[in-house]
């Protein structure tokens, strides 16, 4: 779940263009993300407005794939200065919130996303998360169908939402769920042996 902006503009040289798609190639591999990110920034078409902003927000998404919290939150907070409307920045920082469990933090960084972009799927999981976790179950149902109603292929909030119906003891409805997940992506594992953990409750 992480977002790549689409940006109007495009850098002027093909070797620029490559840099900053490998700035975007967050899920392709992180590392040369952070690496691309990071040269895209210092070049004269990095200090431009319409990329800088995206060139901290993605540095710090590939930052959270490699689990480097700290400097995530240091990319977030600098994409969120040279742009307050930066909403992939909010769910990325709220993600961040997240994990680290700080709860109302993160559902703050989450509802703003919304406000800015209500059509994005991602803050709308991401409450789905902190709901759960917080054992707010109605409200993390209301998320994820949400986020699932936003993005039908959105398979990890089909996981999420099982882990609610699971929690509520509606087992079929969790393995409804893991099913459609799978549907989307056959290679996602943790949902093939949560729907196991399921059929044997």
């Amino acid at each position: 779940l992480l977002a790549t902006p689409v940006l109007a503009a495009k850098p002027a040289t093909a070797a620029v263009e490559a840099l900053w798609q490998s700035c975007r190639a967050i899920e392709k591999d992180p590392a040369a993300s952070v690496a691309a990110c990071s040269r895209f920034l210092d070049l004269p078409e990095g200090r431009l407005a319409q990329f800088r902003t995206y060139a901290f927000s993605n540095r710090g998404n590939a930052a959270v794939s490699l689990q480097r919290y700290d400097e995530a939150l240091a990319d977030f907070g600098e994409a969120l200065r040279l742009d307050a409307k930066n909403e992939t920045a909010y769910v990325g920082r709220g993600n961040v919130h997240f994990w680290r469990g700080e709860n109302e933090l993160a559902l703050k960084d989450f509802d703003e996303a919304i406000r800015l972009d209500p059509r994005d799927a991602n803050p709308h999981h991401g409450r789905g998360n902190v709901f759960f976790n917080t054992g707010r179950y109605d409200d993390a149902l209301k998320s994820y169908g949400e986020a699932i109603r936003l993005n039908p292929k959105f398979f990890n909030a089909y996981s999420g939402r099982s882990n609610v119906y699971a929690e509520l003891k509606q087992y079929d409805r969790a393995i409804s769920d893991l099913t459609q997940a799978l549907r989307i992506n056959p290679t996602y594992v943790n949902a093939l042996v949560n729907r196991g953990n399921n059929y044997m409750r």
